[in-house]
């Protein structure tokens, strides 16, 4: 069975955050007010895994309409998803992006 590849990079344009689904593992999440990106993962999660929390949580992000960080924070506890903190931005050069906006 072939595995899931999304031909796409979806960003949803909020009020407070942006949030960039990379691939099937990477959420990032970049405030408005802060320089400091959030990248949620589930990268050394075991094989057979996506459906134990990790499937819920990539949903939510994508559907709530009011999402904020602290929202993102509370999600990923309620899920068990890991996180860490970045300077960095995500590269997207050279990728198809489907940009999302907050009311659409």
């Amino acid at each position: 069975m072939p595995r899931f590849r999304a031909e796409a990079i979806t960003i949803r344009e909020l009020e407070s955050v942006h949030i960039i689904f990379k691939d099937k593992e990477t959420i990032w999440v970049l405030p408005k007010n802060s320089s400091t990106n959030i990248i949620f993962h589930r990268w050394w999660a075991p094989r057979g895994s996506y459906t134990d929390g990790w499937q819920d949580f990539r949903r939510k992000m994508f559907r709530n309409k009011q999402i904020d960080l602290l929202t993102c924070y509370r999600l990923a506890a309620k899920h068990h998803i890991q996180s860490v903190g970045t300077q960095r931005t995500p590269h997207l050069e050279g990728k198809i992006i489907i940009r999302k906006e907050q009311n659409g």
